[in-house]
């Protein structure tokens, strides 16, 4: 009890004299600070990289589209806000290496002209095939006319989780020509 307690106050005695207590509160200000900018790093907030509303009224594609391009290939997340209904009025197109956590926000196509997805991959139209799609957590949502919530195609390594969707005219998901 007591013993061990001068012990160790003598010891950091010792340590803060000679310099090693600074040394080793430094050492572990930098450790925890790499990690912090580590998990910074590791995902982007939806509202911190572009100015979309979303509040199911204003038209949030330009926007969606310019951030979901700004996450492509960076192998980070985007990550929506929580439990909203976004509009969009065309299909927004996702690339390789993306990661979006949906936060159980949804996606809502109004459009009654758009006949494909929500949200479609860029080798949809035989472009390049995508690799190292993940997409969790992510509602889709059309205007009950027209419309699927997902498509994919010529995508590999594709991880897709907690999906779900409200009004779809077609398929929640719609893949062709993919593996992995």
């Amino acid at each position: 009890g007591e013993g061990l307690t001068i012990e160790v106050a003598n010891q950091l005695m010792k340590m803060y004299k000679d310099g090693t207590l600074k040394d080793l509160i430094d050492e572990l200000n930098d450790d925890l600070n790499n990690k912090i900018n580590y998990l910074k790093n590791r995902e982007y907030y939806l509202t911190d990289i572009c100015n979309a509303i979303c509040d199911g009224v204003a038209d949030d594609t330009e926007e969606i589209q310019k951030a979901l391009d700004f996450v492509e290939n960076t192998n980070k997340t985007l990550i929506f806000p929580r439990a909203k209904l976004i509009r969009v009025t065309r299909t927004l197109f996702v690339g390789s290496y993306t990661k979006i956590n949906g936060n159980l926000s949804t996606l809502y196509l109004d459009n009654p002209n758009n006949t494909v997805s929500t949200l479609s991959s860029k080798s949809f139209n035989g472009g390049n095939w995508c690799r190292d799609i993940r997409i969790y957590d992510l509602g889709f949502q059309t205007n009950g006319v027209t419309g699927n919530g997902l498509g994919l195609a010529r995508c590999s390594n594709v991880v897709l989780d907690g999906l779900f969707s409200y009004k779809l005219y077609w398929h929640l998901i719609d893949l062709a020509g993919c593996n992995d």
